[in-house]
């Protein structure tokens, strides 16, 4: 408790001495009750933070205030941590001061020969004082200094971000190539119980993976631990495609193409837009993306999207608001699928099937039904009355199509909407569709890109999703073989996503190729909360050519990944094509320890290659320059097959 401002003023006119003297002891008397109820005295003096340490302990800083005390009323600011302090009702006779602050601090009054009273923490106070001059019994000693003392909260956030490449883009079909995830914590605190997890696609086989990485069927699993800020990790997982295969020639197939139209919307305006195929195409699937919210001005979540859904059936339309204080910029798409084959067959789709609900506060969720027969296509949704956000739509067990919305206002009025394709042409060739789909993990305050692609001979026409409740749908982009989901995680907790696509087959007869495209998501996560910009989620694509020949790729089918040191044995991570060859390991660099020296290209060790790697033993000199950080790099040379490849890699240490 600190006193107020008129607790301790003692007023000297028309007393007598003795009356004053006397006063002055009551004055005492009350001061050094007060300093049993709260203040008490500070000793030394130094730098302002030294100050506050002295007296509050570590970790305190200090922002000092050195004013006439005739003067001392005002309002100040700690340029170092933004601390705003307002001192009024200062009594220069009394020595006394009043303070609100813009958070809550501990006080030292300063007066006097290396004296000071304390006062706890507290965002105001009235009647500080210094202390009292017991030698010549005059009252409060006049105010030096005051020093206001915080304890900043230690920012314990980590930025991770995860990239991820493939070393060889294209290969042939049966090729080999690697997968790197890199891993790097920008702080400024350290992530802690930091994972790395990869799900590599069905058709990649997995040959070796860097440790400490483990597999468990397509799953890689890579546990860093703690990784400090500045500090990075890096991660290889080898694999090879499948061979390729012949589909049956058909002379029937359908044209699938996108569409799509840029909106942008002024700080606070509502716009309709509308795309379409023409007349000569089905629009299936439509979507609008949110791109961008200028900074400052609000996040991804003030656009709100009331409505997406077909007009006709080669026509959708929107309407969008900005509820954000700046310029936003989204999209619509759309899928055409063509009404007729390249042989002039007809395709078909039935009238809009919809209904309108009244959905409540909350979650509320509904289902629509083709009939047999038919596929599930063109969904679409129309909200009035409140505020939702569809945050499911998905395809049934059935022949039907559920939708999933939070409503957050009062009752909304919503109309749902698809319709439905006939499963074969006018010529009865069956339309064939794949669904693919697969689940996703979304890190705290994460915005990611997900893709979901169809196999070779397919595209997609319809998408899905269902998201865990706090994730907010940003939209989707049809590529049209490739749709790519958009994720904002506003929360603390990692959540996840179930992504669903309907893929058409482009022939109407025929049987499937395998994949030649390979769409490949690594993951990072930590128990440390990730600040604004972390990167959780990283893509990249691996394609295979049949184009590419065989035999020019045996003249180059080495490859030489990883190295990394286990005791003294060095692990080489290496593809050659007949899985063997000799392998030796050569100094990138001259290297002294005391007076011994390894020279530029000096000869490691050589040992011979089994499989997907080779063990070398290293010399005792080397494995000590490694593991001090003296020999960073070297030069591995792999002969396999009358082939001989050499690269520089860095060592990692296990």
């Amino acid at each position: 408790m600190t006193p107020s401002s008129n607790e301790y003023i003692v007023k000297a006119s028309n007393v007598t001495r003795l009356a004053w003297l006397s006063a002055l002891a009551i004055v005492a008397l009350a001061a050094a009750m007060f300093a049993g109820a709260g203040a008490a005295k500070a000793e030394g003096v130094g730098s302002p933070d030294t100050e506050c340490q002295r007296a509050f302990g570590p970790g305190y800083v200090g922002f000092k205030v050195e004013e006439d005390e005739k003067e001392l009323n005002g309002t100040y600011k700690d340029s170092d941590t933004g601390l705003t302090i307002v001192i009024s009702g200062t009594n220069s006779s009394l020595h006394t001061f009043d303070y609100k602050s813009s958070s809550p601090v501990s006080v030292i009054v300063k007066g006097g020969p290396d004296q000071g009273t304390l006062y706890p923490s507290s965002d105001n106070g009235t009647g500080l004082h210094p202390p009292f001059n017991t030698s010549s019994k005059k009252g409060w000693y006049g105010i030096s200094h005051i020093t206001f003392c915080s304890k900043p909260e230690t920012d314990k956030t980590s930025k991770l971000e995860i990239t991820k490449t493939a070393k060889d883009p294209v290969v042939a079909p049966g090729g080999t190539t690697a997968f790197t995830l890199t891993v790097k914590n920008y702080g400024p605190g350290t992530a802690e119980n930091t994972v790395v997890t990869d799900d590599v696609p069905q058709g990649l086989k997995i040959d070796s993976v860097d440790e400490p990485c483990t597999v468990s069927g397509q799953s890689v699993e890579c546990v860093v631990g703690d990784l400090a800020a500045g500090k990075s990790v890096s991660f290889n997982i080898v694999v090879t495609t499948p061979k390729a295969t012949v589909s049956a020639p058909t002379e029937d197939q359908l044209d699938i193409s996108k569409v799509e139209a840029q909106i942008s919307l002024q700080p606070g305006e509502t716009r309709t837009a509308e795309i379409t195929c023409g007349a000569g195409g089905i629009m299936t699937d439509g979507a609008v993306r949110v791109d961008h919210v200028d900074q400052g001005t609000g996040d991804l979540g003030s656009v709100e999207v009331h409505r997406v859904n077909s007009l006709d059936d080669s026509t959708y339309g929107t309407e969008v608001t900005n509820n954000a204080t700046g310029q936003a910029q989204a999209k619509i798409f759309g899928v055409c699928v063509s009404k007729k084959t390249t042989l002039g067959n007809e395709v078909t789709v039935g009238p809009l099937v919809s209904k309108t609900f009244g959905f409540g506060k909350g979650i509320n969720s509904a289902e629509l039904t083709c009939e047999a027969g038919t596929t599930p296509v063109s969904p679409g949704y129309e909200v009035s009355g409140s505020s939702a956000v569809l945050i499911a739509s998905t395809p049934t067990d059935g022949n039907g199509r559920k939708f999933t919305l939070d409503v957050s206002g009062d009752e909304a009025k919503v109309t749902l909407s698809m319709r439905c394709l006939t499963n074969e042409t006018s010529s009865g060739a069956p339309l064939e569709f794949a669904p693919i789909s697969k689940t996703i993990e979304v890190g705290p305050g994460a915005v990611v890109s997900e893709q979901l692609t169809c196999a070779v001979g397919y595209k997609g026409i319809v998408a899905g999703w269902d998201y865990e409740y706090g994730l907010v749908p940003l939209g989707n982009d049809p590529q049209p073989i490739t749709r790519v989901f958009r994720i904002w995680n506003p929360s603390d907790q990692s959540m996840k996503a179930t992504l669903h696509l309907l893929c058409l087959k482009i022939r109407t007869g025929g049987s499937g190729s395998a994949p030649s495209e390979f769409v490949n998501t690594g993951y990072v996560n930590s128990s440390t909360t990730q600040g604004p910009g972390a990167v959780l989620s990283d893509t990249a694509t691996l394609t295979t050519d049949a184009l590419l020949s065989t035999e020019a790729e045996a003249e180059d089918e080495t490859d030489i990944y990883s190295a990394r040191l286990s005791g003294r044995t060095l692990v080489v991570s290496v593809v050659t094509a007949a899985d063997s060859g000799r392998i030796k390991v050569s100094s990138a660099s001259k290297v002294s320890l005391g007076r011994k020296v390894l020279r530029k290209g000096s000869v490691l060790g050589t040992g011979n290659v089994s499989g997907k790697s080779a063990r070398i033993r290293l010399g005792r000199l080397a494995a000590k320059a490694v593991k001090a950080g003296k020999l960073k790099k070297v030069r591995i040379t792999v002969k396999s097959g009358g082939v001989t490849r050499s690269e520089l890699l860095r060592i990692k240490l296990s």
